[in-house]
C-alpha cells in the first residue's frame, strides 16, 4: 500500500466512525507506527481535511446534521484541578456535552483542545489519561479559567447545567 492509500484509507475509517478512533488503532490496522499515522493526519489536515484531535482520538466533527439539533452555548468556569471530575459529571449529568475546553493565553491568544465528553465512561477515560500522563490541564496556564463548548438537547437544559455549576462554585461571575 502506498502512503497515498494509506491517507486515503485513514480518511475513510475516520469517516465512517462516529466516535474517535485512536492513532494506535489506526497504526495496527494499516501496520505503521503510531508516528507514522500522527504524520498522516498531519498532511490530511494540511490537503484541507477537517480532523480533530480528542483525548480518545481523531474524529471528523459532524456536519450540519448534528448542528442543527439542540442548543450550543459557552460557559466560563474557574476551579482547581482536583474539581474537574464534579465540573464534566455535573455538565454530562445534566445532559451536555463538553465539546472543547479553551484558555486565553497572554502570549499565544486562545488555545483550545476538543474533548468531546458526553458520558461518564467518556469522563472516567479522561481522568484516568489525565492522571496516568504526568500532565497539566490547559486551565492551569490561567488560573483555572477557562471555556467550555457544550451541547445540549435546548437552551433550558443549557441553563439548568449553568445553574448547578453556579451553585458549586465552579461557574466563573
Amino acid at each position: 500500500m502506498t502512503t497515498s492509500e494509506r491517507r486515503k484509507k485513514i480518511l475513510a475509517t475516520l469517516e465512517q466512525n462516529k466516535v474517535p478512533v485512536s492513532a494506535g488503532v489506526l497504526a495496527e490496522k494499516f501496520s505503521v507506527s503510531r508516528q507514522v499515522i500522527v504524520g498522516d493526519v498531519a498532511l490530511l489536515r494540511a490537503e484541507g481535511f477537517e480532523i480533530q484531535s480528542t483525548p480518545r482520538g481523531y474524529v471528523i466533527p459532524a456536519k450540519e446534521e448534528a448542528e442543527l439539533q439542540g442548543f450550543v452555548g459557552k460557559i466560563v468556569c474557574q476551579h482547581k484541578p482536583e474539581e474537574t471530575e464534579i465540573e464534566l459529571y455535573t455538565i454530562v449529568d445534566k445532559g451536555g456535552e463538553v465539546l472543547d475546553v479553551s484558555v486565553e493565553h497572554p502570549l499565544y491568544g486562545l488555545l483550545s483542545g476538543s474533548l468531546r465528553i458526553r458520558t461518564r465512561s467518556d469522563i472516567e477515560n479522561f481522568m484516568a489519561d489525565f492522571k496516568k500522563g504526568q500532565t497539566k490541564m490547559l486551565a492551569t496556564l490561567t488560573d483555572g479559567i477557562h471555556i467550555h463548548t457544550i451541547k445540549c438537547p435546548d437552551y433550558s437544559t443549557f441553563e439548568e447545567i449553568k445553574k448547578e455549576l453556579n451553585g458549586l462554585g465552579i461557574l466563573y461571575s
